[in-house]
């Protein structure tokens, strides 16, 4: 041999293996890097775009609130009436007082900071705060307000207590269409506008959003900043340090930008557009946080490369100095010990597919020693059809000489792995390809948590579905509320009036059976929507269905057969038992529909307890003790495309004219407002199971006894005195003849406004206030405690076509609340105005 410097020369095939090694180390280590820079960085820019796009969408709801409540503060005839009065007499102290009200009202406790009008040329004219400041932002919005004489916000102002407000308002018009005043409502920045802005939805120790506005030549901050105080409408930058992304935004550069922030620190940003303002959001996270993980990878694996490169180097010297035999011997023996103390599983391959050297890793998810697999193909280990697949990867190596990177299933033992493999072509010292080397992770995990998101997106997109459908099915109910009960009231009317020997009558009835058949229909959508009203009560399971067991056999007829298998010592639950007779009604019509001829179906009850694993794969399910109701059937199953539009209103399968679509959407209502949930299974041809799990009631069992209802009678005392307030002028003349057919004295109102203006005025007393829940101003139950003050024993009736949480909780009413579904018959309406006078 010849020898260089003292050195016995190492041959040029080993020079070539130690060079490729180094080569397929250093290669691995920048691809790893440079995937997992692009992969984390790509989602950092999602999500950042999500948590901007949050934001804009939080601030548009809170323009769009603020605007609502000015809105409601300007359109008011009592408001517009007092300001007339006080402009023509300013010592009218009258004006004054129900001006001042008004403007407590329109604070709504703590919400506005302050109250107040403007006269036509910008001046206070009236305040309920002596230090009520006007400055030039304020009077800005109002020339911009009166000009349009539109409602609007004023850009950001600092106020000389030092706090940050913004102004949102509105002129008020006379009837001729003349600006008179314009109110104004003021907002406190830092209280009720920066926490939407400022608040991170992640973890995140740099995460940070912007809320940014132009000002001449420069970027101006408008909010209070995370990384540095008392920066909102102080800190600004010139438009000329375009690599800030702020000064982008502003100039119309919209979406993802990597820049330096106000710190000069290199950050990721995705910036947005606040629409109908000239506010602009920009959502940063700093780059060393984003990629600090990487970095970390990056600094071990370079590390850990540039030792394994160095030892071997050392290691193959030092081993050619002694024999040759002694030198190969030691060789291999330093390259298997390194091989082996890596993590990955590795293998050679020669070019027929025999295995020539598997590491320690790789044989032991067999169970097997590395020198099992020498001499042996992958048909020896795995499936026939994965290595097929193994095999033709390999021959791409050797064909093509490059190296493929993939991620592929695995099996060893009878269990599945999923894994990233890295294959390479390894060559002789005249370039010729003679094995394939291939180094792979188990990345199982990642994958099952990649599945795992997948679902859970699935799950919230599916909930997030049904509560849109849900909002609309309640406001389409409410609508039809109000116009059938006007078709319903007037029948009755016409019918009652007629005689018994119109000829007419029969027609008038039909009419009536539409209408009414309609309110069920409405009655469904509000329970699909939950904006049913319901009185829970604590039940036994077990007995409510076993009373029902006669009816539901009737109704499925007797070619089917029903089974109960109750569960004992059921526990108890809380639930309105029309509801349940819905819930169980509706599932057996649908079983009995999906039996062709003659079959079974079964009703079973059950306790179930849920916890966060239990959960994972159960739409709105929520850990706790639940108890089961199951209604089950053989008859022709439900296909997964079917299941995912199940609940919602008005799909159905059958013919039509055989189902309104209405019966499953009733049954998620239900559950969902007596805070349960649904579970389906099905598969063609193998019947059905519908799962309800409703909470259990843990309140004491005396809980269980209740009282039997009194019975009111609808007597009419003579003298009796209603206010009857309704914003729907056709239904508030259809109640009042209603109510005036009973004999009952009645003041009609069709606003709050002119409701509190007709009691003050109203000399005798008034013994029943018939309210709307919803209406413009105020709501109902508001409304009711104003004229309280002046009627003390006055007593309330609240009616609408669905409810509002001031009377309810879920649907739920609270105690002692009386009211009124709509649409309602004469009846009905003497009854609960009986009921009502008569607490």
């Amino acid at each position: 041999m010849k020898r260089v410097s003292g050195i016995t020369s190492i041959p040029l095939q080993w020079l070539i293996l130690l060079s490729s090694v180094a080569t397929f180390l250093i290669f691995t280590g920048i691809f790893y890097y440079g995937h997992e820079a692009d992969r984390i960085t790509e989602e950092k820019f999602l999500e950042l775009t999500t948590i901007a796009q949050l934001k804009v969408d939080s601030i548009q709801e809170w323009r769009k609130q603020k605007l609502a409540d000015i809105h409601r503060a300007a359109v008011g005839p009592l408001v517009r009436m007092e300001i007339e009065r006080l402009i023509l007499e300013p010592a009218n102290q009258s004006a004054v007082d129900q001006l001042k009200v008004q403007l407590s009202i329109n604070r709504k406790g703590t919400v506005y900071e302050d109250a107040f009008f403007l006269d036509k040329s910008g001046k206070i004219l009236l305040s309920d705060n002596a230090d009520t400041f006007v400055g030039k932002v304020t009077l800005k919005a109002f020339e911009d307000a009166v000009k349009g004489c539109t409602s609007l916000l004023s850009d950001l102002f600092l106020a000389p207590d030092g706090n940050i407000y913004i102004d949102v308002l509105e002129p008020i018009q006379n009837n001729s269409g003349e600006i008179i005043a314009v109110v104004v409502l003021r907002s406190h920045a830092a209280e009720f506008l920066f926490p939407l802005i400022q608040k991170w939805p992640t973890p995140s120790r740099t995460g940070e959003t912007l809320l940014v506005s132009r000002d001449g030549d420069s970027v101006v901050f408008l909010n209070e900043l995370r990384h540095r105080k008392n920066t909102a409408l102080n800190l600004k930058f010139p438009l000329t340090q375009l690599d800030l992304p702020a000064v982008q935004a502003v100039i119309g550069n919209y979406g993802r930008f990597i820049g330096l922030d106000y710190r000069e620190v290199e950050v990721l940003s995705v910036s947005k557009l606040i629409s109908q303002s000239n506010w602009s959001i920009v959502s940063k996270m700093d780059t060393s946080e984003i990629l600090a993980e990487v970095k970390y990878r990056a600094w071990v694996t370079a590390i850990i490369i540039f030792l394994l490169i160095l030892i071997s180097s050392v290691l193959v010297i030092s081993l050619y100095r002694k024999s040759q035999e002694e030198k190969v011997k030691k060789i291999e023996a330093i390259h298997r010990a390194l091989v082996e103390n890596i993590p990955q599983r590795i293998f050679l391959k020669d070019r027929d597919h025999k295995y020539l050297f598997v590491n320690a890793n790789y044989s032991a998810d067999f169970g097997l020693s590395p020198a099992d697999f020498v001499g042996k193909d992958d048909y020896s280990f795995y499936p026939r059809e994965l290595a097929d697949k193994y095999r033709a990867d390999d021959n791409a190596v050797i064909s093509s000489g490059t190296i493929i990177d993939l991620e592929e299933s695995y099996v060893a033992n009878e269990r599945s792995y999923w894994i990233h493999t890295i294959k390479t072509p390894i060559r002789n010292d005249r370039g010729e390809i003679v094995a394939v080397m291939g180094l792979f992770n188990d990345i199982t995990d990642r994958k099952k948590a990649e599945e795992e998101k997948e679902k859970l997106n699935e799950k919230l997109l599916q909930s997030q579905k049904m509560e849109s459908v849900g909002r609309l099915a309640g406001g389409v109910a409410h609508d039809f509320n109000n116009m059938l009960s006007v078709i319903i009231g007037y029948t009755e009317l016409i019918i009652e009036k007629s005689g018994p020997d119109n000829t007419m009558n029969h027609d008038l009835e039909e009419i009536l059976k539409a209408a009414r058949r309609s309110a069920d229909i409405t009655s469904q959508l509000l329970a699909f929507s939950r904006q049913q009203t319901i009185s829970p009560k604590p039940i036994d399971l077990n007995e409510a269905v076993n009373g029902m067991l006669n009816m539901l056999q009737r109704l499925i007829g007797e070619n089917i057969k029903l089974v109960w298998h109750p569960e004992p010592d059921l526990w108890t639950v809380k639930i309105d038992s029309a509801q349940l007779d819905q819930v169980l009604t509706n599932l057996c019509v649908n079983a009995r529909d999906a039996i062709a001829d003659v079959g079974h179906i079964t009703i079973e009850t059950g306790r179930k307890i849920f916890d966060e694993s239990s959960c994972g794969n159960l739409i709105s399910c929520i850990p706790g003790d639940f108890v089961m109701l199951s209604v089950s059937d053989d008859g022709c199953g439900i296909d997964r495309e079917t299941q995912m539009h199940l609940f919602e209103p008005f799909f159905t399968t059958k013919a039509l004219g055989k189902g309104t679509g209405l019966g499953l959407a009733t049954v998620y209502g239900i559950v969902k407002q007596n805070g349960g949930f649904v579970n389906v299974y099905s598969e063609p041809g193998q019947g059905a199971t519908f799962r309800i799990y409703l909470p259990r009631y843990t309140a004491l069992e005396t809980d269980l006894l209740e009282n039997k209802d009194n019975v009111i009678q609808s007597i009419v005392q003579v003298g009796e005195t209603i206010l009857l307030v309704e914003d729907d002028e056709m239904i508030l003349k259809l109640t009042k003849t209603m109510l005036e057919d009973l004999g009952y004295v009645v003041v009609a109102a069709g606003t709050p406004s002119e409701a509190i203006g007709l009691a003050s005025m109203h000399s005798g007393n008034i013994h029943l206030l018939i309210t709307d829940v919803v209406m413009p101003e105020i709501n109902g139950r508001d409304l009711a405690k104003q004229i309280q003050k002046s009627f003390p024993k006055l007593k309330v009736l609240f009616m609408s076509g669905y409810t509002a949480n001031v009377i309810v909780n879920r649907g739920v009413l609270y105690e002692g609340v009386n009211f009124i579904q709509k649409p309602f018959s004469k009846k009905d309406l003497a009854d609960k105005t009986r009921e009502a006078l008569s607490k």
